[in-house]
């Protein structure tokens, strides 16, 4: 989803940023996809390899630096669409962080153009247009010698202030099209 967000933005003639705080963007996915790359300003973090093996920054220190570069690239502005990947960044060190990081982020969004887009593991923040979008969805794979992929079985909740809908219908259709 995320991919194809950015692939639309940047084929609408728009700059798109990516905070990779885990550096697992995979570049030939990103052009499949139909990502300008010429559009996209990638900011890569540490790789999931020196995340583990670095005893002298922690994931703390790691997020930290992912944050501070999403706050640089909102300020700056002129972007379309800004997303920050913390899908695989623990939900421990994540609720750590202080309520007001995700407050100050929102103001900085708060009525302009941009859309800002949080990659993460589990509810975080509330959005500052009013938009939340939870997808869950668990990979199926046949019971054969060989392991093939054989569908998604997705869901996906929008939820808002005032209202709740199940969006899977919608999963589907995007995962239809992406074939």
């Amino acid at each position: 989803m995320l991919l194809q967000l950015l692939a639309a933005a940047t084929r609408g003639g728009e700059i798109a940023a990516l905070i990779d705080t885990c550096d697992g963007l995979d570049v030939a996915s990103a052009a499949a996809a139909g990502i300008d790359l010429n559009r996209l300003l990638w900011i890569r973090g540490a790789s999931s390899g020196r995340v583990l093996s670095a005893l002298s920054e922690s994931k703390d220190r790691i997020v930290d630096r992912a944050l501070k570069a999403l706050n640089l690239v909102l300020q700056a502005g002129g972007f379309g669409v800004v997303a920050i990947d913390l899908a695989d960044v623990s939900p421990r060190v994540l609720r750590s962080l202080p309520f007001t990081t995700w407050l100050r982020l929102q103001r900085i969004v708060e009525g302009s153009d941009m859309a800002c887009l949080l990659i993460v593991p589990e509810p975080l923040a509330r959005s500052a247009g009013g938009l939340t979008v939870m997808c869950t969805g668990r990979t199926t794979w046949n019971d054969g010698r060989v392991c093939r992929f054989t569908g998604l079985d997705t869901g996906i909740r929008v939820i808002s202030p005032r209202r709740r809908v199940d969006g899977s219908a919608a999963v589907r259709a995007l995962a239809n099209d992406s074939d």
